[in-house]
């Protein structure tokens, strides 16, 4: 290990004392770059406004109309654990703001691969949807959007990647990276910029009087999955996500977190009222890369509408099988669907302790995956 000594510029330290900060913590703060009491304000009150997140006021705009018009809508995640707290904000914040046709597609890696593509914006339009959006994907993807909206369905994209030389030509296109955004936090994650669009969305919607007088629905309870997301994406912590992060964990401290954080802690033997980010990184399984690995054949074991599996049918199957079922399983306790996440989490965890192939190929694959997969979950 090298350790690696930080300047400390005396004044900046000086001035961060001058408001009530321990000495200590000053030069810490200091060393880091915390410059003002701002730098360590935590509090709401003190996030960027969605005003400097190019984009943002056209999405909100875009997903108010879709809303009040009752359009059909689509969110087209990712596969790590950004895309899937980002698409479990969505649909959760979209459900809170009056949207009432929502649906989602999970890409698979293998089969799909990254972002948007056609074959994908063509599986969304046979859906019948108006209103396509993507969360921490899309900023490449120049064919999808291109195919979609030949299908003649709308387009926002919100995304947090580096732009590439040619940009999608989607209606509105949302990424605090893209050029001509003031946006000062160029780290905010693929939940993080979904979470502005949807604060974005409320306003236009307050603005039409959309809600009753004093039932604005509250944004903040979806913090704990931005924090989640943000952490675990290793984005880097600038004062903007410490404050997202920061207020996710309060919230998950004091009981108010998704059904689906709640389980993943329990699983870690973590206590919620005493989480820390260090937990979101470490210590609860392993999500942020799983669904890279969740494909290896075309047999799905599980169609989602019924119980089709049984714990003796799922003792005979692999278990790397299962890992869409628990990607699924994942997604669904995000969304708070508490029968499809309990399904999937029983019978990933029967497969997982029993694997089982009859395949060489999916043998060696077992075995491979098998030490991640018990590390993943602790068994």
């Amino acid at each position: 290990m090298k350790i690696k000594p930080r300047d400390v510029h005396p004044k900046t330290a000086w001035t961060l004392e001058q408001n009530n900060v321990h000495p200590l913590l000053a030069r810490l703060y200091a060393a880091r770059g915390l410059s003002s009491a701002v730098d360590i304000d935590k509090s709401l009150s003190q996030l960027l406004s969605p005003d400097l997140l190019l984009g943002a006021q056209q999405a909100g705009a875009l997903l108010a109309d879709a809303i009040v018009r009752q359009r059909r809508i689509c969110i087209v995640a990712d596969y790590d654990c950004d895309g899937a707290t980002a698409c479990a904000v969505a649909v959760r914040g979209l459900k809170l703001l009056g949207a009432t046709s929502l649906q989602y597609v999970v890409p698979d890696r293998v089969v799909d691969g990254y972002g948007l593509t056609p074959p994908i914006a063509q599986r969304v339009h046979a859906l019948g949807v108006d209103l396509l959006v993507t969360v921490d994907n899309g900023i490449a993807s120049v064919d999808g959007v291109n195919e979609s909206k030949k299908l003649g369905m709308q387009v926002l994209i919100t995304d947090h990647h580096l732009p590439g030389p040619e940009l999608p030509l989607a209606d509105v296109i949302v990424n605090p990276n893209q050029a001509g955004c003031s946006f000062e936090s160029k780290n905010l994650a693929g939940v993080g910029v979904m979470f502005y669009v949807l604060i974005a969305t409320r306003t236009h919607l307050r603005n039409q009087n959309y809600f009753s007088t004093g039932h604005d629905p509250k944004l903040n309870s979806l913090l704990p999955l931005v924090a989640l997301g943000t952490v675990a994406d290793v984005v880097r912590l600038d004062a903007n996500n410490r404050r997202l992060v920061a207020n996710g964990l309060q919230m998950i401290r004091k009981g108010h977190s998704q059904p689906g954080i709640d389980a993943l802690l329990r699983v870690a033997s973590k206590d919620p009222q005493r989480v820390g980010s260090h937990d979101f990184g470490f210590s609860m399984p392993s999500i942020a890369n799983v669904n890279r690995l969740k494909r290896i054949c075309a047999t799905r074991p599980c169609n989602w509408q019924t119980p089709c599996l049984t714990p003796k049918i799922a003792r005979r199957l692999p278990s790397v099988f299962l890992i869409p079922v628990f990607m699924k399983a994942l997604l669904a306790l995000l969304l708070h669907d508490s029968k499809t996440s309990t399904i999937g989490l029983l019978l990933f965890l029967q497969a997982a302790r029993n694997p089982q192939t009859t395949s060489p190929l999916l043998k060696a694959r077992a075995e491979a995956f098998q030490g991640f997969i018990c590390a993943m979950l602790w068994i």
